[in-house]
């Protein structure tokens, strides 16, 4: 088979697979002129004989017979909802800037053809105003990937951003240095999770404020052998509250069926809850207590007791008092 002729059947298939779908065929002729339009001579016999190779070879391209043979791709690896649902999470996703957006709800519209494309774009109309101006992010993902898969360390800086909008290193701009443990999506924020040596503990990191993301020649310390080392634990745990000293903690809740959920999305399955009078239940699990934690039962106010430990409970009242106290 000539040169020519391999460039050819791509095209075919690039042509029908950008320009069909069950609902929008193309006649032989719109093929042949496409084909033209890219400098490739075809005739219809030739195309006819060409979509036959193709059906040949798994691609399922419907052939339907009129005075003008129409033809359409209708196989895809997804479907027009699974790809709705790709552009949702790509569009709430924060971590992910405007512009990665754009381009990648482009790419993955071009998957279902650009007729069913043109329709997911008709009903994307909003836009996620909190997502980052980092448009590294992808390029720290790949490398903390390259790092966790390769066995190395990782270092990078770290920054805030101020009322003006510009980036604050902590640190003044040093580099951290960290044990990649694994990559996670919590709330439409992408974290890291890794081990200090340092502090000989977990740490988390927004990877959208890591700048500078460099892989290290040195291998990652193995801390498999750490007593309680579980890394799936250590990611829920780590990600539900963050960092802070783990307590066993008891609450009385209302008996509400949106408190339980919350408390199991929370802190998930193995919550010990036992019903009470007057509507109460109460909740005992393990929790890493950190201002996050607190943060956390303030939101359901009058709903949500902490009962023990004593210090919690304590220092829960200072952080109430010291919010009174603005005002």
């Amino acid at each position: 088979m000539e040169i020519s002729q391999k460039v050819k059947l791509l095209k075919i298939l690039e042509i029908l697979t950008f320009n069909t779908d069950e609902d929008h065929p193309l006649t032989t002729k719109e093929i042949l002129i496409k084909l033209n339009d890219m400098g490739i001579k075809c005739d219809r016999k030739t195309l006819y004989n060409d979509i036959e190779v193709l059906n040949a070879n798994g691609y399922e391209i419907l052939v339907e017979r009129k005075n003008y043979n129409e033809y359409k791709i209708v196989d895809r690896t997804f479907e027009v909802p699974e790809i709705r649902i790709l552009i949702d999470a790509v569009t709430s996703a924060n971590f992910i800037s405007q512009k990665k957006t754009d381009l990648l709800i482009k790419k993955m519209g071009l998957l279902v053809g650009s007729p069913k494309h043109s329709e997911l774009k008709s009903s994307y109309n909003w836009v996620n105003h909190s997502k980052t101006t980092n448009e590294c992010v992808y390029y720290s993902i790949d490398y903390i990937d390259r790092a966790i898969h390769d066995n190395k360390k990782v270092s990078f800086q770290y920054f805030d951003i101020d009322i003006s909008g510009k980036r604050v290193f902590r640190k003044s701009g040093e580099r951290y240095f960290l044990n990649p443990l694994a990559l996670v999506v919590n709330e439409s924020k992408y974290y890291l999770i890794g081990f200090s040596d340092k502090y000989k503990d977990t740490s988390i990191f927004r990877v959208d404020k890591m700048d500078r993301v460099e892989i290290e020649s040195e291998d990652r310390t193995d801390i498999s052998c750490l007593k309680d080392y579980d890394l799936e634990k250590m990611m829920t745990e780590t990600i539900r509250m963050f960092t802070g000293d783990k307590k066993k903690v008891h609450l009385i809740c209302e008996n509400s069926p949106d408190i339980i959920v919350q408390l199991k999305d929370q802190f998930g399955d193995s919550i010990s809850m036992f019903e009470m009078p007057n509507n109460k239940f109460s909740a005992h699990f393990e929790a890493r207590i950190s201002p996050t934690f607190y943060s956390w039962v303030f939101t359901y106010q009058d709903k949500i007791k902490i009962v023990a430990p004593a210090e919690v409970v304590e220092e829960y009242k200072k952080q109430l008092n010291k919010s009174l106290s603005q005002y």
